[in-house]
């Protein structure tokens, strides 16, 4: 624990006081352990999105003194803005860069885009193969940190990135999408975690406002006036005439209607046909009004933040160009040019104001003037946004627990909900868990958090175990946005608020009132959404069924009535939800004491009749306890107090889905959008859909009634691509066949109904019609899986 305890007291140490600045709680980097050498992803070529990377990975993670980093230019001015003491080397000295591999433990490629076919195949898939086959083919681990990844269309771009990116040991990504677009490639769940981009976690050195207000005057800016920030882009879009001058109308539009300024800034400030500089000059020649040009440098990301500061609106088309707006407090109207940047639109809460094959001057006039009459509504808005995008990009860290040699091969998941698997589990405290690498980085991030909100810390308490293990197998899998989270005997845990600030709506369960001043100050000071109730017994003052998820951390053995605690719980979670909890264990005739004035800890035989066998949950055997782990635990526990003489572990449940293991729904092809008096489908054409939702392997029994006119007096049924039966029909009335046992897979399904012939008209009515369905139904199934 000494080891623990030094690392710990260096993440803690420079932790700045309470500042009530919702977004600038301090970074404190966590040390790696390992030589790393860092793979080219454009730092040092001349985007400054690629610097704001790199500065906000160093802000989470410390490499170990010369580590290796590929740069493009070994003099560029960007590289004295990071350490002097890391190796700086061009990406293109192949045998250079393959010497500093070797001499690694691992390589890592932080940041950028690597996955992508938006600007062709030679940059980036081909340009990083080389290098990755190398790092393979020597047995040196690659870890992807950050990183955004587009779906692949094109059959070379999928065999490169199966050839060279498939064997990558870990992926941090940036969103949901790019976690999907790696499974589909086959990249497996578990080596992958959802985080966000890491310039996120960029925090200026300066504050470079005076500085900017200086070089707006010099061009001649009247900061009293609407200031409109523009960036645009060239590279592969630049015979796309009609685009800028759709921008140029726009534009013009803008500075006469509104009385703005337009100002073309570049993020990319390479020179050439290629880059920023040519797109703006184009535009700006298409003008009618005078537009501003920003001198073409390379800014370092303060100076960048700090001019977009007076900045009321920017148009953008690059990733970074739209969030170092939201970072300085600009509104950003931003094109939907490629997968990245479509993503981050849809998670600001925003739209896209066109991309880049299509952009309507009235759709670009009427955002930029919503985006200036509005700023104060959207400024507040893209707050909430930052703060969560830049908590999410702590998950980044995750990737060391791959680097450390204490891995004890658990695995602390590398999946997100929507589609994880969370699977229920219980286990005794380990102490080779509690002091593995990603334990202890994710309580020093939480330590450091609570420090901050003047919120508990824990050095050497349980819950340096209880914390990690549940944020490990199953917090952090769940996409929290909406979601709503009770948390019971919260005190003043960091844990609950942590997920407020994920997005979620968090419930504080407390029998004492004494909290409340904190609670408030925190919700107000966040701006999240936090409710709490004061309770004087196990009754849980919420309504049925209204609970995503419910965590309970070390609170069970305070509680008398352990029955009904869980009655409760069951009563409040919704089908499907989670319970996720640790408690204490006492096991006499192991030797155990628990202190009867500290409540009543469980025995593993209570555990499992009480909580784990209860039916809410589903579960029919009894779980495994890692006993082997109960004497280390039981010494180290006595370290941390006296009394101390039991164990702890801790639990994920999911109630039991009470909702039909399969259910229907129409789809297109009906003449109505509801059926008709008779309880008809009618479908007009010679097909008819119906999509199965299905939450479980089984068989299900599909029935229903068929009518049909078509000449053949046939109407065939298939079930995804394989046939289940033709039914034959005549005019004589609707046919019941027997119900039809499909064996079915968990997922979703669909279901077609078609004939051959033409359509007829039906006697009594107009309309032409294939055939209709009438009372279909998917009946309770058996389990046969």
């Amino acid at each position: 624990m000494a080891q623990f305890d030094k690392i710990l007291a260096q993440q803690l140490a420079p932790v700045m006081p309470y500042n009530d600045d919702p977004i600038d709680f301090k970074m404190i980097p966590f040390p790696l352990q390992v030589q790393t050498h860092q793979m080219f992803s454009g730092l040092a070529a001349g985007n400054i999105g690629d610097e704001l990377m790199m500065l906000g990975f160093l802000n989470l993670v410390q490499p170990v003194g010369w580590s290796s980093v590929e740069v493009w230019d070994e003099n560029s001015p960007a590289i004295l803005w990071f350490p002097k003491t890391y190796r700086y080397v061009s990406w293109l000295d192949n045998e250079k860069c393959e010497r500093y591999v070797s001499s690694s433990q691992a390589v890592l490629l932080v940041g950028g885009t690597p996955v992508s076919e938006l600007v062709g195949l030679d940059w980036p898939l081909r340009a990083l193969k080389e290098r990755l086959t190398y790092c393979h083919g020597n047995k040196i681990p690659v870890h992807a940190v950050g990183v955004g990844v587009d779906q692949l269309k094109d059959p070379e771009a999928m065999q490169i990135f199966h050839d060279a990116f498939l064997p990558i040991s870990s992926w941090t990504v940036r969103s949901a999408a790019c976690l999907h677009a790696l499974t589909a490639l086959g990249v497996p769940g578990d080596r992958i975690m959802v985080a966000s981009d890491l310039a996120w976690l960029y925090e200026p050195v300066t504050d470079a406002t005076s500085w900017a207000s200086s070089q707006w005057a010099l061009l001649g800016v009247d900061i009293a006036r609407p200031l409109v920030g523009v960036n645009v882009v060239r590279e592969v879009w630049g015979n796309n005439a009609a685009l800028y001058k759709n921008l140029a109308i726009a534009l013009d539009r803008v500075a006469i209607d509104q009385n703005a300024q337009i100002v073309f800034m570049c993020n990319e400030v390479r020179e050439g046909a290629y880059f920023d500089r040519a797109a703006a000059e184009v535009v700006m020649g298409m003008m009618e009004t005078s537009p501003i040009f920003l001198p073409n440098r390379y800014y370092h990301p303060d100076e960048m933040i700090g001019l977009l500061s007076q900045v009321d609106v920017s148009l953008s088309q690059r990733y970074h160009f739209t969030i170092e707006s939201v970072m300085a407090g600009t509104v950003p109207v931003s094109f939907a040019r490629g997968q990245k940047l479509s993503g981050l639109i849809e998670e600001l809460g925003m739209s896209p104001v066109g991309d880049m094959d299509r952009a309507d001057p009235d759709d670009i006039y009427f955002s930029v003037t919503d985006a200036l009459d509005r700023g104060a509504y959207w400024r507040s808005h893209l707050l909430k946004i930052r703060k969560q995008m830049r908590l999410r990009a702590m998950n980044n860290k995750y990737f060391v627990q791959q680097l450390s040699e204490e891995n004890i091969g658990y695995q602390p998941g590398f999946a997100v909900a929507e589609g994880a698997d969370i699977a229920s589990s219980v286990r005794l405290a380990s102490v080779s868990e509690l002091e593995s690498t990603g334990f202890r980085a994710f309580m020093a991030m939480v330590n450091g958090l609570a420090v901050q909100w003047g919120l508990r810390v824990f050095t050497n308490w349980s819950k340096i175990w209880e914390y990690p293990w549940l944020w490990c197998n199953i917090l952090y899998k769940i996409k929290w946005q909406g979601k709503h989270l009770v948390d019971m005997g919260s005190e003043i845990s960091p844990m609950p608020w942590l997920i407020a600030l994920l997005g979620a709506r968090v419930t504080l369960i407390e029998t004492d009132a004494q909290w409340i001043p904190v609670w408030e100050k925190l919700r107000d000071r966040f701006q999240l959404d936090v409710q709490w109730r004061i309770v004087s017994d196990e009754i849980l003052p919420i309504p049925d069924a209204s609970v995503d998820i419910l965590t309970s951390f070390s609170v069970i053995e305070h509680q008398p009535d352990k029955i009904k605690v869980i009655d409760e719980i069951n009563r409040v979670l919704k089908p499907g939800a989670f319970l996720a909890i640790s408690f204490d264990i006492c096991e006499p005739e192991m030797g155990m004491s628990f202190p009867e004035w500290n409540g009543a800890a469980l025995t593993m035989q209570e555990f499992e009749t009480t909580i784990w066998m209860h039916p809410a949950f589903g579960n029919q055997s009894g779980p495994e306890w890692n006993l082997d782990d109960i004497p280390a635990f039981l010494s180290w526990h006595k370290t941390s107090a006296p009394h101390h003489g039991y164990v702890v572990g801790a639990a994920v449940l999911q109630k039991e889905f009470r909702e039909p293991p399969c259910t229907a729904r129409f789809l297109s092809g009906w003449f109505d959008e509801e059926s008709d008096a008779s309880g008809c489908w009618r479908w007009s054409d010679h097909q008819g859909f119906i999509e199965l939702h299905c939450n479980k392997d089984h068989t299900t029994h599909i029935q229903f009634e068929i009518a049909s006119a078509p000449p053949d007096n046939k109407v065939h049924m298939l079930l995804d691509d394989r046939e289940v039966m033709v039914i034959d029909i005549n005019w004589s009335g609707f046919k019941s066949p027997p119900p039809v046992p499909v064996d079915i897979r968990k997922g979703i399904h669909t279901l077609t109904f078609y004939s051959y012939k033409s359509s007829v008209t039906v006697p009594l009515d107009s309309r032409s019609l294939a055939f209709s369905i009438k009372n279909f139904t998917v009946s309770s199934c058996f389990s046969n899986h």
